[in-house]
């Protein structure tokens, strides 16, 4: 994963949660690509609760859209602008 500068104050009011700007990090960098939430814990190296809790403000923000297939959730960034 590409290494950020958590410490930059302009990404601390953007993302006060460090969790969220990583979950939105990796997701942005590969929009192609599909996760399901134990890949996003994995790659991320954060807690369960806090890639659940980064996901869905992220996808409430519209930057982000989940796909369900089977028991599984799947997210990727959106292909369409989040803001109108």
């Amino acid at each position: 994963m590409a290494k950020i500068n958590r410490t930059s104050p302009s990404l601390a009011r953007l993302f006060p949660n460090p969790a969220m700007l990583d979950v939105m990090v990796l997701i942005m960098l590969h929009p192609d690509q599909e996760f399901y939430q134990r890949e996003i814990v994995e790659r991320t190296q954060n807690t369960v609760l806090q890639v659940q809790r980064a996901l869905k403000r992220i996808q409430d923000a519209g930057f982000v859209q989940k796909n369900k297939s089977g028991n599984r959730a799947y997210y990727r960034a959106r292909r369409e602008p989040a803001f109108h």
